[in-house]
C-alpha cells in the first residue's frame, strides 16, 4: 500500500459506551492507504506506550508503570477493478473533478493550440495516467506537460491536484471537431464515470509558412470505432 500520514483529523476527546462501560475516546493518528495490488492484505497492528499512574511509595502521592498497547490487525480484500476497463481510463479510483480548457478556436498553421486539464480527486496519486490525445488527421499532439502537481489533506480527505497542458500543432487548414473523453473508476456506485467536456469546434487556416504541397488529405472527422466519436482521448 502507498501511505500518506493525516495531520488534519478530529482529534478531540469524546465519550463511548462499550459493553456498558463509559470511556473517553480519543483518536491518535490517522494513515490514508491505497492498496498497490488485489487480494487480501493485511494491515500490521497499531503500537502505543503508555505511562500508567499507580499509588506510590510513603511521600510520593503517584509513581508510573509503561507499558505497550496494540491492537488487533485488520485484514481488507482488495478487489480488482471491473472489466472490461474502458480504453480511455484514466487509472484513477475515488471521486474526481475535471476541467478542460482550450486558449483559442481560431489559429493558423502557424500556430499552437493548449489544451489545459485540471484533474482533483481523492485517489492514489500514483495511480494517475495522462491521458493521450487522438486526434483527426491533421493535427499532432506533443506530449504533455505537468504545469502544477500538489497533494493536501482536507478534514476528511488526502486530496491530489494536477494541472497538465497539451500542446496542439495543426498541419493542414480545415475545421476540426475535437470530443475528448476521459475515464475513472467510482467505488460509490462500482461504476466507471465518464467525463465529456463540451464539444470543441476548431478553425484552422493557412499560414504563412503553410506549403500546399505538403497538405495531406483532411480527415478532420476521424471516427472512433470504440466510443462513436469523432475524436477522443
Amino acid at each position: 500500500c502507498f501511505a500518506a500520514d493525516r495531520k488534519r483529523f478530529d482529534a478531540r476527546l469524546r465519550n463511548q459506551t462499550l459493553k456498558g462501560k463509559k470511556y473517553v475516546v480519543k483518536t491518535l493518528a490517522e494513515t490514508a492507504l491505497f492498496p498497490q495490488e488485489t487480494g487480501l492484505l493485511t494491515i500490521d497492528p497499531a503500537k502505543i506506550r503508555i505511562d500508567i499512574q499507580q499509588p506510590g511509595a510513603p511521600g510520593n502521592f503517584f509513581n508510573t508503570t509503561s507499558r505497550i498497547l496494540e491492537s488487533p490487525p485488520v485484514t481488507v480484500e482488495v478487489k480488482a477493478l471491473p472489466v472490461p476497463t474502458p480504453r480511455v481510463f484514466t487509472g484513477c479510483t475515488g471521486r474526481y473533478l475535471w476541467e478542460l480548457k482550450a486558449d483559442k478556436k481560431n489559429l493558423t498553421t502557424d500556430d499552437a493550440l493548449t489544451l489545459t486539464l485540471s484533474v482533483r480527486g481523492n485517489g492514489d496519486p500514483h495511480r494517475f495516467i495522462p491521458p493521450a490525445l487522438t486526434l483527426p488527421s491533421g493535427l499532432e499532439a506533443l506530449d504533455p506537460k505537468i504545469v502544477s502537481e500538489e497533494q493536501y489533506e482536507t478534514e476528511s480527505e488526502w486530496i491530489h491536484e494536477q494541472v497538465l497542458e497539451y500542446a496542439i500543432l495543426p498541419k493542414v487548414p480545415g475545421d476540426y471537431v475535437l470530443q475528448p473523453i476521459l475515464s475513472w473508476f467510482q467505488p460509490d456506485s462500482n461504476q466507471y464515470g465518464i467525463y465529456r467536456p463540451d464539444t470543441l469546434h476548431l478553425q484552422v487556416t493557412a499560414g504563412a509558412n503553410y506549403s500546399a504541397a505538403a497538405e495531406t488529405p483532411l480527415a478532420g472527422a476521424e471516427t472512433d470505432q470504440n466510443t462513436g466519436l469523432r475524436a477522443a482521448w
